[in-house]
């Protein structure tokens, strides 16, 4: 019995390096190569935002907008949701003949309801949206619109990362998002499995229209980006992209408290059992058994079972080493190496957040997003 479990927890590792690899070889199997001097284009593209008391990030974000180097018709919607704060202010204090602001009317309330109701006013075909606490890059929409060009792409999304801001808690995030940038491109490369962030998401109005929108998922407040990327599979996943390049990166503020972080990590959760591509839950799936295994291995008193212990000792190391590898090679990519010095006590962050996500996920809790409370 000792043996079968020793073997047991073995095997999870050596799945876990197979995995990695595997997800590393499709990040390097991924290149977008965009021409992007001399590019014109006679593609509009309607930049949508979605805003809710946002008067300390929006300023920051239309302003990398409107700061575009491109020669592009283009558009920047923000949609006010409703903001209880001085979001209208800032965006008045903006005066720019790209800039159209409007206001969600009453009985509409949400992020979907506001790209939904952007949609409708939007002049241009080709969809670009973000979020009001982001900044892009000054080639994200160019880079966008060349991909689209090259690919014929219905739905297209790209690299994001948050700001370093020399914390224990900024440096979590990036680390978590680097992974999962890596995790996304390599599904999307392949055509197995599809993730998406709708701080860089890219897609036709036509095909958002021909999918229906939001329809079936709008009551859950998260996921404009992974439901409708999920549509999208059902559609056609040879016009699904990735667009893997840092000229169209777009960085996202941190979260500033640990329990703002878990909020956020509540809300993402919400949706992680309710997405239709069941490759990804596989996926999620197999890194939380893979932690609980080595957690409970290590629970276990090294005097009472010390083959398990080890064994579970073993395993801990081993994802430490791969991780490390892992994360060194992404963070070299993104110019961000500096952040490899927290990586120790990111590792352990990371992997009780990986159990605790997961117990989120099999046992949703109600969260607060803009002031609301969702179920």
């Amino acid at each position: 019995m000792i043996a079968v479990a020793y073997f047991f927890i073995i095997g999870f590792a050596i799945g876990y390096v197979f995995l990695i690899l595997y997800i590393i070889d499709g990040w390097d199997k991924t290149t977008s190569s965009l021409e992007m001097q001399d590019f014109h284009s006679s593609i509009g593209v309607s930049v949508v935002v979605a805003a809710r008391n946002e008067e300390n990030h929006l300023l920051a974000c239309v302003k990398s907008i409107l700061a575009n180097q491109t020669t592009a018709l283009f558009e920047v919607i923000v949609v006010n949701d409703h903001s209880t704060d001085k979001t209208l202010e800032v965006l008045h204090s903006i005066i720019n003949d790209k800039l159209r602001v409007i206001n969600l009317p009453e009985g509409l309330k949400g992020k979907k309801a506001a790209i939904t109701y952007a949609l409708e006013k939007a002049n241009y075909n080709l969809i670009l949206c973000t979020d009001a606490d982001c900044t892009v890059s000054p080639t994200w929409i160019n880079a966008h619109q060349i991909y689209h060009a090259d690919n014929n792409t219905n739905i297209q999304t790209g690299l994001v990362i948050p700001k370093d801001e020399d914390t224990i808690l900024s440096r979590f995030q990036i680390l978590d998002f680097v992974a999962t940038m890596a995790i996304t491109t390599n599904g999307i490369n392949r055509k197995k499995y599809f993730l998406a962030n709708g701080a860089n998401l890219c897609y036709k109005k036509s095909f958002f229209e021909q999918v229906n929108g939001f329809d079936g998922n709008e009551k859950i407040a998260s996921g404009d980006d992974v439901f409708l990327m999920g549509k999208a599979v059902t559609d056609d996943v040879y016009k699904i992209g990735f667009l893997k390049s840092i000229d169209a990166v777009v960085t996202t503020k941190s979260e500033q408290t640990w329990k703002a972080l878990l909020n956020q990590r509540k809300r993402w959760a919400s949706k992680a059992m309710k997405t239709s591509d069941k490759n990804v839950v596989r996926i999620q799936g197999f890194v939380f058994l893979f932690c609980l295994v080595i957690l409970l291995s290590m629970i276990i008193s090294p005097s009472i079972m010390p083959v398990v212990w080890f064994a579970g000792l073993t395993a801990l190391m081993i994802k430490m080493a791969v991780d490390y590898l892992f994360l060194s090679k992404l963070t070299t990519y993104f110019g961000q190496r500096q952040v490899m010095k927290s990586f120790i006590p990111v590792f352990f962050i990371y992997f009780v957040h990986i159990l605790y996500s997961g117990v989120v996920a099999l046992f949703p809790t109600s969260y607060e997003w803009k002031e609301r409370s969702r179920a």
